[in-house]
């Protein structure tokens, strides 16, 4: 628990001891009294806002992991521990701040990339609801890049690609999330979605060179529309969006 260069103070050992035997209420008064004389012990100050958080005092918390970061900006784990009180409190965009600290300071982190690509989806959701198609594919894309294979997120993006009229760049999305998750009935029904209206689409306007190249690119005479349908039962319904749990 302490990552400074100094061993533990005995009140730290015992406050310390007191957390990891679940008792909280006793943690958090000998922490309290313990920043109060060593105020500049970031350690103290990560396991009172560790120990509030557990308790459910997600604000207060979220302050104390906040000392512990300011105090030791290197202090990886405090970073991710603020992330997580941040998203209890609600306070969406500065958890993302904290995920993204948490990963610059170690990148191989798999905890924290996977949260911040389950934030960025869910922002995308939000804009997605909104009618803010663009937003919602710009965060999406985000988090993709922080997960490249959540097959919620790229199911999601296909769905934001699908309103903005790009159902073929929608129908590799799909197929690349049904790489992933094949049973997914859902992403099924979205790309016979996407693979219907991309034909209705072809049919309006012939296609020039580029558009050519890219409906060979992303159409395969294995999978179509109609095979879709008679594989997973759907018909021609509007794609669906997944929220990331």
């Amino acid at each position: 628990m302490n990552q400074g260069s100094g061993a533990p103070s005995p009140a730290f050992q015992r406050a310390l001891e007191a957390a990891r035997a679940g008792r909280g209420a006793e943690a958090e008064a000998l922490l309290r009294e313990l920043v109060d004389r060593e105020p500049a012990s970031a350690d103290a100050w990560y396991l009172l806002g560790a120990t509030l958080a557990s308790r459910r005092e997600f604000g207060e918390g979220a302050s104390a992991l906040r000392r512990a970061v300011a105090l030791r900006p290197d202090f990886h784990a405090a970073w991710r521990a603020l992330a997580n009180a941040l998203i209890a409190t609600g306070d969406v965009s500065a958890a993302q701040e904290g995920l993204q600290r948490a990963m610059s300071l170690r990148p191989d982190d798999l905890e924290s990339r996977a949260s911040l690509a389950a934030l960025l989806d869910n922002e995308g959701l939000a804009h997605f609801t909104a009618g803010r198609f663009g937003e919602a594919e710009a965060a999406h894309r985000r988090a993709l890049a922080a997960k490249p294979d959540l097959p919620e997120a790229l199911n999601n993006l296909g769905n934001a690609l699908v309103k903005l009229d790009r159902a073929d760049e929608a129908i590799a999305c799909y197929r690349r999330a049904l790489a992933a998750t094949p049973d997914r009935a859902d992403i099924h029904a979205n790309l016979a979605f996407a693979l219907r209206a991309l034909g209705a689409a072809t049919r309006r306007s012939p296609p020039t060179p580029a558009r050519s190249r890219s409906i060979r690119a992303t159409s395969m005479p294995s999978i179509t529309a109609d095979s879709c349908c008679r594989k997973w039962g759907v018909g021609t319904r509007r794609p669906r969006s997944t929220r990331v749990r």
